[in-house]
């Protein structure tokens, strides 16, 4: 099987490492089958051509995904060999691929559009809480989570508005591990204001550059979604976040693709953040 499309930062540390076990089979999902780096530090993931390319990814066709996984099951142990990752019967040669660059640009020109076209459609609870901070507007629907989110939206602007760091800490911890999702929707919503201010260069951003908040959030959500937001927190991110952010791509819609709400609750973190810069 060949690996057809890798982000540039896992071919160069699959180029540091020697012939070895290099990982285990965490999760295994309709789109993405997720491995865990033995020392826990990586999750690498292997995934569809059509899933948006996010950092430590590397993808491959459909019939060879199809394979995968009726290949393999949680707990196989993964192998690094002269160029190719092996799983039991499984052989993934990486020796030609395409890759890809996931480090957020800085961009400090940008200006979000109205990100929340064709996307009202879908609300993990965020969205409607957004839209009563940001408009007044009553919720929508019946979901449980959006009262706790419009509260928490309330809490972090009094925050930033104060400047305290401890304060915003505290108030952006509070997102974590709120929603339904294998990345809560609170995850998802920091990530996109992290990458915002990093893209922005705001002074902001210094606040979790400290350990002591990635540690601290460690306990409080899943492995993938802590994964993704150590991620973004140095300085990679997925396609759709990058390509917004940057200019290149300012088509909304795109997020559309990522989960079942996650784009859209990662856009209203940029939308949030940016309305909240203090570049």
């Amino acid at each position: 099987m060949e690996i057809t499309y890798m982000d540039q930062e896992l071919l160069q540390i699959f180029d540091q490492l020697p012939n070895q076990k290099i990982a285990t089979v965490h999760s295994i999902f309709d789109k993405v089958v997720n491995l865990l780096a033995i020392d826990e530090y990586h999750l690498l993931t292997i995934a569809l051509e059509e899933v948006i390319q996010a950092p430590k990814m590397m993808k491959i066709s459909k019939d060879d995904f199809s394979k995968l996984k009726i290949s393999i099951k949680i707990g196989d142990p993964v192998f690094l060999q002269e160029g190719q990752i092996i799983m039991g019967s499984v052989q993934l040669n990486y020796s030609e691929v395409d890759l890809w660059n996931g480090k957020i640009p800085v961009n400090k020109k940008f200006t979000p559009v109205n990100g929340l076209v064709n996307l009202k459609e879908k609300d993990s609870g965020l969205l409607s809480a957004w839209l009563k901070f940001s408009d007044g507007v009553e919720f929508q629907n019946e979901n449980a989570y959006a009262q706790p989110l419009y509260e928490r939206l309330q809490n972090f602007e009094v925050a930033l508005q104060c400047s305290c760091p401890d304060e915003i800490r505290e108030a952006s911890r509070n997102f974590i591990g709120l929603g339904p999702g294998l990345t809560p929707s609170g995850d998802d919503f920091m990530l996109g204001c992290l990458t915002t201010w990093q893209c922005l260069d705001d002074p902001v951003f210094q606040v979790y550059q400290a350990k002591d908040w990635l540690d601290s959030i460690k306990g409080q959500t899943t492995t993938v979604s802590y994964h993704m937001l150590k991620e973004g927190l140095g300085g990679f991110v997925n396609d759709a976040l990058i390509g917004f952010l940057s200019g290149r791509d300012q088509d909304s819609a795109r997020f559309q693709e990522i989960g079942a709400t996650s784009g859209l609750d990662m856009l209203i973190g940029v939308l949030f953040a940016s309305r909240y810069s203090e570049v």
